[in-house]
C-alpha cells in the first residue's frame, strides 16, 4: 500500500487514497470498519491501521457531539452541565471555529512553581 501523505490532500477517501482498490476496501459498514481497525491494531499491520483509521476519521468529520456519541455508543455523562448538553448539538468544527477566535492565554501558566 502506498503511504498516506500528510497533510491530507482532500476530504474524502477517494480524494486521499490511491489506488481505487483501497477506496472500495473501505466501503463497508461502520461496525465492520471498527472491527478492521481493531484487527489491524492487534495484528500490528500499520498500513491497514492507517487506512482504516483514515476511513473512520473521514466518516466522522463534521459530526455533532450527539452524533459521535451514537456512532461510538457513548452515554451522555450524568454530571454534564447544561452548557455541555447544549454544546452537543454543535459539530466539532463549529465548536473549533468559535474557540479559534479567542486569544491563547499562555501568560496564565507563568504562576507555576519551578
Amino acid at each position: 500500500m502506498e503511504k498516506i501523505e500528510t497533510p491530507l490532500q482532500g476530504e474524502t477517501i477517494e480524494a486521499i487514497v490511491k489506488p481505487e482498490w483501497y477506496v472500495r476496501f473501505c466501503d463497508v459498514d461502520r461496525e465492520i470498519m471498527f472491527q478492521l481497525v481493531a484487527a489491524a491494531n492487534f495484528l500490528n499491520i500499520k498500513p491497514l491501521l492507517d487506512l482504516t483509521c483514515l476511513a473512520v476519521s473521514v466518516s466522522i468529520k463534521g459530526k455533532s457531539v450527539e452524533e459521535l456519541r451514537e456512532i461510538f455508543h457513548l452515554p451522555v455523562p450524568d454530571n454534564a452541565s447544561p452548557s455541555v448538553v447544549n454544546a452537543s448539538n454543535k459539530s466539532l468544527e463549529e465548536t473549533e471555529e468559535e474557540s479559534s477566535g479567542k486569544p491563547n492565554d499562555k501568560e496564565g501558566d507563568s504562576h507555576m512553581e519551578t
